[in-house]
C-alpha cells in the first residue's frame, strides 16, 4: 500500500491485520499476533481494570504508528 493511514487506523483497533496489509501478503504470523494481542488486551481489561484499559490504548498505538510506520519484520 502506498498510504500507511489505512493501515494504522486497522491496526489501532484490530493489532496485527494493518501489518498484514503493509507487507501485501497476509500469513498467519500477523493473525496469530493479533489473536495473542486480543487476549493479553482482554486480560488486561478484566484483571487491571482501568489501568489496564490505559495499556490496551498504548498497545494499539504502538502497532497503529509500527503499520503506519512499516518498522517491525517478522
Amino acid at each position: 500500500m502506498e498510504s500507511g493511514i489505512i493501515p494504522a487506523i486497522i491496526s489501532f483497533f484490530l493489532p496485527g491485520i494493518g501489518q498484514a496489509l503493509t507487507d501485501g501478503k497476509p500469513t498467519g504470523k500477523w493473525i496469530a499476533v493479533f489473536i495473542i494481542v486480543l487476549i493479553v488486551e482482554i486480560l488486561l481489561s478484566f484483571l487491571l481494570g482501568l489501568i489496564g484499559s490505559v495499556i490496551n490504548v498504548i498497545i494499539s498505538i504502538i502497532f497503529a504508528y509500527d503499520a503506519y510506520a512499516n518498522l517491525i519484520e517478522i
